[in-house]
């Protein structure tokens, strides 16, 4: 959770505990919810004591070997000839 620090995404006193803590809270909170789908980034919003689309959170994660199990909007590709 260093990265997290150095890039000023948590407070001081945060700690990887309180990440594991948020984690399994989220977890159970998608799972209960039965979507039968990854949560997108916006419904992960408020269950994380950082931004969960922050670019430096995301790869702070990466770095971590967490993984970040989220579904995002893709628009559909670009077809110019059908």
């Amino acid at each position: 959770m260093d990265c997290l620090h150095r890039n000023n995404l948590v407070k001081a006193s945060y700690t990887a505990k309180d990440y594991d803590t948020e984690n399994r809270r989220f977890d159970k909170y998608w799972n209960d919810r039965r979507m039968g789908r990854a949560p997108t980034i916006a419904e992960t919003q408020g269950h994380f004591s950082f931004d969960y689309s922050d670019v430096d959170a995301a790869t702070c994660l990466a770095n971590n070997h967490e993984v970040m199990d989220v579904q995002e909007y893709k628009p559909p590709g670009w077809k110019p000839f059908g």
